[in-house]
């Protein structure tokens, strides 16, 4: 897998929490940033996943407005 270099910015702050977790843990900055990337797009798509499942449920039980599910779920 060839590697690219990206310039991204982030507030003063955020950056020191980045750096601070990646030397706990012993990782680089590109590490944590990497596996930060890729777990926020993973559970992206498993909640998106989620979502369309939730939606088919509640179709399939007359469900079709939010004030019906609400009072279901009470």
């Amino acid at each position: 897998m060839a590697i690219k270099t990206v310039n991204i910015s982030f507030p003063e702050q955020s950056l020191k929490e980045i750096d601070e977790f990646a030397q706990k843990e012993d990782l680089s900055r590109s590490d944590v940033l990497r596996i930060g990337a890729k777990k926020y797009i993973r559970n992206f798509n498993e909640w998106q996943l989620l979502q369309g499942i939730g939606e088919k449920q509640a179709k399939k039980l007359g469900l079709d407005t939010e004030e019906k599910i609400v009072k279901t779920l009470q």
